[in-house]
């Protein structure tokens, strides 16, 4: 509960400081337990900028640890998704760092749950943000690109497709909407998944 886990705060803090992989990994997947349904703490930790940070950091500090490169960014999304947010506390947030290590999530096809975790982070921060160049910056598209293909799990597509609705009139450069263009006519003439064709359609209406 949220007073646990207040007078244990500075033992998590130290924890994912540390350089033991291992007791890293197991705080990290601690918290996220901790942090999911819970709006307290999740906003508390959010609003811990230098602890964000520190997590942030961590799947390059340990690149050789698949644990860590699981764990540190989907509790960087939880704290997203469960914490209340405001434009200026999401930009804060982002500050961090926090959008490149959360799109890395998007792309773990073999884990769409994962994905979605990740996607409806990104979701989270442009529903917030009243500039979405940070966002943009990170590689957004090309990662929505990589989660339009017929393989990709149709609630990860959908996400990726409402993710460029949010931000297509935003993108620019012939090659970025050439490419936009080339996905949505694809996706227009799938009749095995009508939400995306739906979805697509709108986007496209939007474009003219």
């Amino acid at each position: 509960n949220r007073i646990t886990f207040i007078q244990h705060k500075q033992w998590y803090q130290r924890r994912v400081r540390a350089d033991m992989p291992m007791l890293i990994f197991k705080a990290v997947a601690c918290v996220r337990a901790l942090v999911r349904g819970s709006k307290a703490i999740a906003t508390d930790l959010a609003s811990d900028k230098q602890l964000v940070k520190v997590v942030v950091e961590l799947p390059d500090r340990f690149k050789y640890h698949s644990g860590i490169q699981g764990e540190a960014p989907r509790l960087l999304s939880t704290l997203i998704v469960e914490a209340t947010q405001t434009s200026e506390t999401i930009s804060e947030l982002v500050s961090t760092g926090v959008v490149p290590v959360v799109l890395k999530m998007t792309q773990t096809k073999e884990y769409p749950k994962i994905q979605v975790e990740g996607w409806l982070a990104i979701q989270k921060i442009l529903n917030l943000l009243k500039d979405h160049e940070a966002v943009l910056s990170a590689g957004v598209f090309s990662s929505c690109e990589e989660c339009l293909s017929d393989e990709t799990n149709p609630n990860v597509r959908i996400l990726a497709l409402n993710i460029i609705r949010m931000v297509s009139g935003s993108l620019k450069g012939k090659e970025t909407m050439d490419a936009l263009k080339k996905h949505l006519a694809r996706l227009l003439t799938n009749e095995e998944d009508i939400p995306a064709q739906q979805l697509a359609k709108e986007i496209k209406e939007s474009l003219n």
